[in-house]
């Protein structure tokens, strides 16, 4: 897992929302690559393996240094970071099930800000995670 986190202190922009799905479209381009060369190589095992689903979220988080002088290490905590990881649990079930190489789903806010410049798939619901509805259901794109 390489988690990825665009705009924290003291370098956050208004467009970092953009900044993280340009960033999963060159991550899926480098793949789509990768693979088209393995299956060059005949190594076509290896190539239908070959995976990668994206989580991208928006929100507020905790983040800095946790622990002490002996250990200690820079996390971020919060909502908007399980959410992304739900978000990338789901894109890896879509990807077992349908063969494709690399899924990324977006949060609702993270979709209103790119849609423009963006084809943005259909909406499909997630059980048992309150971020964007009060009802326990969030909500990707």
């Amino acid at each position: 897992i390489l988690f990825v986190a665009f705009g924290l202190p003291p370098r956050r922009f208004d467009e970092d929302n953009v900044r993280a799905v340009v960033c999963a479209l060159e991550i899926h381009e480098r793949i789509q690559n990768l693979r088209a060369e393995i299956q060059s190589n005949n190594d076509s095992g290896l190539a239908k393996i070959l995976g990668v689903s994206i989580g991208i979220t928006s929100g507020k988080v905790f983040c800095g240094i946790v622990g002490d002088q002996y250990r200690c290490e820079y996390t971020i905590h919060g909502e908007s970071v399980n959410f992304a990881n739900n978000l990338m649990a789901h894109a890896s079930t879509r990807i077992s099930e349908k063969h494709d190489v690399v899924k990324i789903l977006v949060g609702a806010e993270v979709k209103d800000q790119v849609e423009s410049i963006l084809q943005i798939g259909p909406t499909i619901k997630l059980k048992d995670h309150i971020r964007e509805d009060t009802n326990g259901e969030g909500t990707a794109h």
